[in-house]
Protein backbone atom coordinates (compact mmCIF):
# COMPACT_ATOMS: atom_id res chain seq x y z
CA UNK A 1 0.00 0.00 0.00
CA UNK A 2 1.16 3.53 -0.68
CA UNK A 3 0.54 6.48 1.65
CA UNK A 4 -2.68 7.47 -0.15
CA UNK A 5 -4.15 4.01 0.35
CA UNK A 6 -3.10 4.07 4.01
CA UNK A 7 -4.84 7.43 4.51
CA UNK A 8 -8.03 6.24 2.81
CA UNK A 9 -8.10 2.93 4.72
CA UNK A 10 -7.49 4.63 8.08
CA UNK A 11 -10.11 7.36 7.37
CA UNK A 12 -12.76 4.81 6.40
CA UNK A 13 -11.88 2.64 9.41
CA UNK A 14 -12.67 5.59 11.65
CA UNK A 15 -15.93 6.29 9.79
CA UNK A 16 -14.74 9.75 8.74
CA UNK A 17 -15.77 11.31 5.40
CA UNK A 18 -13.33 13.11 3.12
CA UNK A 19 -15.10 16.37 3.96
CA UNK A 20 -14.71 15.79 7.71
CA UNK A 21 -11.03 14.91 7.29
CA UNK A 22 -10.50 18.01 5.14
CA UNK A 23 -11.94 20.18 7.93
CA UNK A 24 -9.66 18.56 10.50
CA UNK A 25 -6.63 19.11 8.28
CA UNK A 26 -7.51 22.62 7.14
CA UNK A 27 -7.46 21.63 3.45
CA UNK A 28 -10.14 21.12 0.80
CA UNK A 29 -12.03 17.85 0.22
CA UNK A 30 -10.47 17.79 -3.25
CA UNK A 31 -7.00 17.87 -1.70
CA UNK A 32 -7.92 14.89 0.51
CA UNK A 33 -9.10 13.04 -2.59
CA UNK A 34 -5.81 13.86 -4.36
CA UNK A 35 -3.84 12.54 -1.38
CA UNK A 36 -5.83 9.30 -1.30
CA UNK A 37 -5.51 8.68 -5.05
CA UNK A 38 -1.79 9.49 -5.12
CA UNK A 39 -2.20 12.59 -7.27
CA UNK A 40 -0.41 14.61 -4.61
CA UNK A 41 1.78 13.98 -1.59
CA UNK A 42 1.17 15.46 1.87
CA UNK A 43 3.36 18.29 3.09
CA UNK A 44 5.08 17.88 6.46
CA UNK A 45 2.39 20.13 7.98
CA UNK A 46 -0.42 17.93 6.60
CA UNK A 47 1.43 14.75 7.70
CA UNK A 48 1.60 16.11 11.21
CA UNK A 49 -2.13 16.96 11.17
CA UNK A 50 -2.93 13.50 9.74
CA UNK A 51 -1.35 11.85 12.78
CA UNK A 52 -3.88 13.50 15.05
CA UNK A 53 -6.87 13.42 12.71
CA UNK A 54 -6.46 9.71 11.92
CA UNK A 55 -5.35 8.75 15.45
CA UNK A 56 -2.17 7.17 14.15
CA UNK A 57 1.57 7.69 14.12
CA UNK A 58 3.91 9.13 11.54
CA UNK A 59 5.55 5.69 11.22
CA UNK A 60 2.22 4.01 10.47
CA UNK A 61 1.42 6.58 7.80
CA UNK A 62 4.75 5.89 6.12
CA UNK A 63 4.72 2.11 6.61
CA UNK A 64 4.19 1.53 2.92
CA UNK A 65 5.01 -1.77 1.27
CA UNK A 66 6.41 0.31 -1.58
CA UNK A 67 10.04 -0.87 -1.97
CA UNK A 68 11.30 2.52 -3.17
CA UNK A 69 13.41 4.37 -0.60
CA UNK A 70 12.13 7.45 1.20
CA UNK A 71 14.39 10.49 1.46
CA UNK A 72 13.41 13.45 3.63
CA UNK A 73 14.94 16.87 3.14
CA UNK A 74 14.02 20.05 4.96
CA UNK A 75 12.65 23.03 3.06
CA UNK A 76 15.06 25.88 2.85
CA UNK A 77 14.04 28.94 4.82
CA UNK A 78 16.40 31.07 2.77
CA UNK A 79 14.81 33.10 0.03
CA UNK A 80 15.29 31.78 -3.48
CA UNK A 81 17.40 33.70 -5.94
CA UNK A 82 15.82 35.77 -8.72
CA UNK A 83 16.73 33.24 -11.42
CA UNK A 84 14.94 30.47 -9.50
CA UNK A 85 11.93 32.72 -8.98
CA UNK A 86 11.83 33.48 -12.72
CA UNK A 87 12.07 29.76 -13.57
CA UNK A 88 9.33 29.05 -11.03
CA UNK A 89 7.05 31.45 -12.89
CA UNK A 90 7.28 29.36 -16.04
CA UNK A 91 3.82 28.14 -16.95
CA UNK A 92 3.10 24.88 -15.17
CA UNK A 93 6.34 24.75 -13.16
CA UNK A 94 6.69 24.84 -9.37
CA UNK A 95 10.32 24.75 -8.24
CA UNK A 96 11.22 24.51 -4.56
CA UNK A 97 14.78 24.54 -3.30
CA UNK A 98 15.33 22.26 -0.34
CA UNK A 99 17.99 22.51 2.36
CA UNK A 100 20.60 19.76 2.52
CA UNK A 101 22.02 18.51 5.80
CA UNK A 102 24.86 20.28 7.60
CA UNK A 103 28.21 19.98 5.86
CA UNK A 104 26.69 18.52 2.69
CA UNK A 105 27.45 20.17 -0.65
CA UNK A 106 24.17 19.37 -2.31
CA UNK A 107 21.63 21.43 -4.21
CA UNK A 108 18.32 19.58 -3.83
CA UNK A 109 15.29 20.90 -5.71
CA UNK A 110 11.74 19.57 -5.85
CA UNK A 111 10.18 20.29 -9.25
CA UNK A 112 6.47 19.86 -9.99
CA UNK A 113 5.63 19.92 -13.71
CA UNK A 114 2.11 20.29 -15.06
CA UNK A 115 1.31 18.26 -18.19
CA UNK A 116 3.49 19.39 -21.12
CA UNK A 117 5.44 21.84 -18.92
CA UNK A 118 9.19 22.33 -19.34
CA UNK A 119 11.81 23.16 -16.66
CA UNK A 120 15.36 24.41 -17.15
CA UNK A 121 17.92 24.03 -14.39
CA UNK A 122 19.57 27.34 -13.56
CA UNK A 123 23.25 28.04 -14.29
CA UNK A 124 24.17 27.41 -10.66
CA UNK A 125 22.64 23.92 -10.94
CA UNK A 126 24.21 23.13 -14.31
CA UNK A 127 27.70 23.66 -12.85
CA UNK A 128 27.31 20.65 -10.54
CA UNK A 129 29.66 17.76 -11.35
CA UNK A 130 27.16 15.10 -10.25
CA UNK A 131 23.37 14.90 -10.64
CA UNK A 132 20.75 12.60 -9.23
CA UNK A 133 17.10 12.62 -10.38
CA UNK A 134 14.28 10.66 -8.75
CA UNK A 135 10.75 10.74 -10.20
CA UNK A 136 8.17 10.76 -7.40
CA UNK A 137 5.14 10.58 -9.68
CA UNK A 138 4.31 10.90 -13.35
CA UNK A 139 7.06 10.79 -15.98
CA UNK A 140 9.75 13.22 -17.08
CA UNK A 141 12.11 13.49 -20.00
CA UNK A 142 15.60 15.00 -19.81
CA UNK A 143 17.40 16.40 -22.84
CA UNK A 144 20.90 14.87 -23.11
CA UNK A 145 23.13 14.80 -26.18
CA UNK A 146 20.29 16.00 -28.38
CA UNK A 147 17.83 13.27 -27.39
CA UNK A 148 15.16 12.91 -24.73
CA UNK A 149 15.74 10.31 -21.98
CA UNK A 150 12.53 9.15 -20.27
CA UNK A 151 12.17 8.38 -16.56
CA UNK A 152 8.89 7.07 -15.12
CA UNK A 153 7.48 6.94 -11.58
CA UNK A 154 10.03 5.65 -9.04
CA UNK A 155 12.81 5.71 -11.62
CA UNK A 156 16.11 7.29 -10.76
CA UNK A 157 19.13 8.41 -12.73
CA UNK A 158 22.65 9.23 -11.58
CA UNK A 159 24.83 11.30 -13.88
CA UNK A 160 28.51 12.02 -13.38
CA UNK A 161 29.53 15.16 -15.28
CA UNK A 162 27.24 17.42 -17.30
CA UNK A 163 23.67 16.16 -16.97
CA UNK A 164 20.41 17.16 -18.64
CA UNK A 165 19.61 20.80 -17.85
CA UNK A 166 16.22 20.75 -19.58
CA UNK A 167 13.38 18.55 -18.34
CA UNK A 168 9.80 18.24 -19.53
CA UNK A 169 6.64 16.38 -18.62
CA UNK A 170 5.46 14.43 -21.68
CA UNK A 171 2.37 13.05 -19.96
CA UNK A 172 -1.18 14.07 -19.17
CA UNK A 173 -0.74 14.08 -15.38
CA UNK A 174 1.38 16.21 -13.08
CA UNK A 175 4.94 14.95 -12.63
CA UNK A 176 7.08 15.52 -9.53
CA UNK A 177 10.82 14.99 -9.52
CA UNK A 178 13.58 15.46 -6.99
CA UNK A 179 16.72 16.87 -8.62
CA UNK A 180 19.95 16.88 -6.60
CA UNK A 181 23.21 18.33 -7.79
CA UNK A 182 26.54 17.99 -6.00
CA UNK A 183 30.15 19.04 -6.37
Amino acid sequence: MDIGEIIRERRKGLGVTQTELACRLGISRNQVSNLETGKSLPSSKVLSALEEALETSFDELLSSDDPSPVVWLKRSRASTDRAAEARGRQRGVDEERLAAGPGQRLSPVRVRLAPRARWEAGPDMQDCSEHFVYVVCGAVEGLADGRWLTLGRRHAMYIRGQGPAVWRNPGEETAVMLWIGGE
